[in-house]
């Protein structure tokens, strides 16, 4: 959903936007493959780098969040097609801090994405220049 958000908010390209435009609805509930074939991010040598390197730094995160004590550890086992930050708080027991790591989580995945969202637009102009 980083990427669905980065592409909202900063894709100058229309083809890009429409696509995170009809990903936007299954990505809040971990349904990614509109965006994973539809961008391509598959054997994609630009959006490879965040799409490995967004799930390990989130998960370094959360780890910190929990180790230090901001989040509560999780309680619940919560489906996997539940939204973010719902998740986040259901499966720390109804504790707003799980929410709100969840919505740091979510802004670092974002972030990650940027750059190479811009990056990947510039190749794409190249492309079509061609």
């Amino acid at each position: 959903i980083g990427l669905v958000i980065a592409i909202l908010i900063f894709s100058k390209r229309e083809d890009n936007r429409t696509i995170a435009g009809i990903s936007v609805v299954p990505g809040l509930f971990n349904i990614n493959e509109t965006m994973t074939f539809g961008i391509p991010l598959v054997l994609n040598p630009i959006l490879d780098i965040p799409f490995i390197l967004a799930p390990v730094a989130t998960i370094v995160i959360g780890y910190i969040l929990v180790s230090s004590g901001f989040c509560p550890k999780i309680v619940l086992e919560v489906p996997w097609t539940m939204p973010p930050v719902i998740l986040g708080f259901l499966a720390t027991g109804g504790r707003p801090m799980g929410a709100i790591s969840q919505l740091i989580v979510l802004a670092a995945s974002t972030l990650i994405y940027i750059p190479f969202l811009i990056a990947y637009e510039k190749y794409q102009a190249k492309q079509a220049a061609e």
